[in-house]
């Protein structure tokens, strides 16, 4: 019997990989985790359940709309009134703070999409089965 690693795909033995929680980890992958942890990038989400991930990887999505809504929203208003107004006065300010909010909202959606390409794509784990064992009676 051999398991599949969930980040290299290769098969391994059961006792040759770590359990995470999206399912096995061979030894490599954990070394390259530990070193990316030390470096400052951890994937904790290895170590979430399918649930758990499938619920992060809803809010980004909806992070990323919400980006989207706020970008959207801050853009028309700030070049209808520059091109209305012109560029004196009042008119300047309140664009270049309708533009700053608007790298913001920005941020926002980039900030959502990483959250979604580190949870949105988790692999279905196997279901696990279990075969009761009878005595034999003789």
């Amino acid at each position: 019997m051999t398991v599949t690693c969930v980040r290299c795909g290769r098969a391994f033995p059961p006792a040759d990989v770590d359990i995470v929680g999206t399912g096995y980890r061979c030894q490599a992958c954990s070394v390259a985790a530990q070193l990316a942890a030390a470096h400052g990038q951890a994937d904790v989400g290895d170590n979430l359940d399918l649930a758990t991930r499938q619920q992060l990887a809803q809010r980004a999505r909806w992070q990323m709309v919400g980006g989207l809504v706020g970008t959207a929203g801050l853009f028309a208003p700030a070049v209808l009134a520059t091109l209305a107004m012109g560029l004196g006065g009042w008119t300047v300010v309140l664009s270049l703070i309708a533009f700053y909010a608007m790298t913001l909202t920005l941020g926002q959606f980039g900030d959502g999409l990483d959250k979604w390409r580190r949870y949105g794509h988790v692999p279905q784990l196997p279901v696990a089965t279990v075969r009761l064992l009878r005595e034999r009676s003789s």
